[in-house]
């Protein structure tokens, strides 16, 4: 190999290197520029920014959640307590069944208008749910006749069959102050009908 060969091969070799020197030389300066830096602080700072305004929406949807989800659960509270008002209206109107415990009053001779009011009165005053003469619901509008007194006569009343048969059936109650023979006698479960 001639001395000339060498030395072009001494010169590529030292080329590359030049070449290899400043490429290094310009990615150290793209590192260690200040310029450079400043922007990839600047992208930094406002990605933590986005972060912590996506954390704050994050929250915000969270507290419309929980929200939701009480207004939901304060929905489905009031619902059922409207169902229960509803229900309550049509027992009191007559328009639906009504079946529990409660007494069945016989009596043997027939009652007089008077008595007969009273005694559905007396009924209401010791609180019960409903009540029936002979199979017609009585309701507060429902117009009581002396021919509703006729044997053979049966009251129901749904409501606490204790409370009731006590009450009835107490000394100077309103079986003692009808005077008639009536019986008084408690049931685990009546049906009174809805108005017909």
């Amino acid at each position: 190999m001639g001395k000339n060969s060498v030395l072009f091969i001494v010169m590529i070799i030292c080329g590359y290197l030049l070449a290899q020197q400043l490429q290094v030389g310009g990615r150290l300066e793209q590192i260690t520029d200040p310029t450079k830096s400043n922007a990839i602080s600047v992208e930094v700072a406002e990605l933590i920014k986005g972060n912590k305004k996506l954390q704050e929406e994050l929250r915000t949807l969270q507290d419309q959640k929980s929200s939701l989800t009480e207004s939901s659960s304060s929905t489905s509270k009031t619902d059922a307590s409207l169902n229960e008002q509803v229900q309550e209206l049509k027992i009191l109107t007559g328009e639906t069944v009504v079946t529990g415990q409660g007494v069945a009053i016989t009596f043997d001779k027939s009652l007089q208008l008077t008595q007969l009011v009273d005694l559905v009165n007396a009924l209401r005053n010791i609180g019960v749910e409903a009540i029936s003469i002979n199979g017609t619901r009585i309701i507060g509008s429902t117009v009581i006749t002396e021919t509703m007194g006729d044997v053979p006569l049966t009251i129901l009343a749904v409501g606490s069959k204790d409370v009731l048969h006590d009450s009835l059936l107490r000394r100077g109650g309103i079986m003692e102050q009808i005077g008639s023979d009536g019986q008084a006698t408690t049931k685990d479960t009546l049906e009174i009908p809805s108005i017909k």
